[in-house]
C-alpha cells in the first residue's frame, strides 16, 4: 500500500461516514486513486458546510488533516494541499464557516491557497 492509500485509509478511519463515497468511487473507477477520493471528500465537507449537517464529522476530518500535516509526510501534504484545500478556491462562503474549525495549519494553508 502506497503512502496516498495509507493517508486515505487513515481517513477512513476517523470519518467512516465517507465510506460509501469511498465504495463509490471504487466501483467507479476500479481502484482507489486518492487525489480523486479527495475531491469527494472536498464536497462532503463543503456539503456539510453548507447544510449545517455531519459538523461533527467535518470537525473530525479537519482535525485528522491538521494532524497529517503536522507529520508533514510529503503525500499527505500533497494530498490535504493540491486536493481539498485548492478544491476549496471560490468557496469563500465554506471557507468562513470552516475556519473556526480549523487547526493553525490548515488555516494557514487556506490562506495561502485560497487568499481566505
Amino acid at each position: 500500500m502506497d503512502a496516498g492509500e495509507l493517508f486515505i485509509e487513515r481517513l477512513l478511519r476517523v470519518a467512516p461516514e465517507l465510506k460509501g463515497a469511498y465504495e463509490e468511487h471504487l466501483v467507479d473507477n476500479d481502484m482507489l486513486l486518492p487525489h480523486v477520493f479527495m475531491g469527494d471528500v472536498t464536497r462532503f465537507v463543503v456539503a456539510a458546510a453548507e447544510g449545517g449537517n455531519d459538523r461533527v464529522v467535518v470537525q473530525r476530518i479537519l482535525d485528522y488533516f491538521e494532524i497529517e500535516l503536522k507529520a508533514g509526510e510529503a503525500e499527505s501534504l500533497e494530498l490535504i494541499r493540491a486536493s481539498f484545500v485548492e478544491n476549496l478556491t471560490g468557496e469563500s462562503t465554506v471557507v468562513n464557516k470552516l475556519k473556526p474549525m480549523m487547526g493553525t495549519g490548515l488555516r494557514r494553508e487556506i490562506e495561502a491557497i485560497c487568499g481566505a
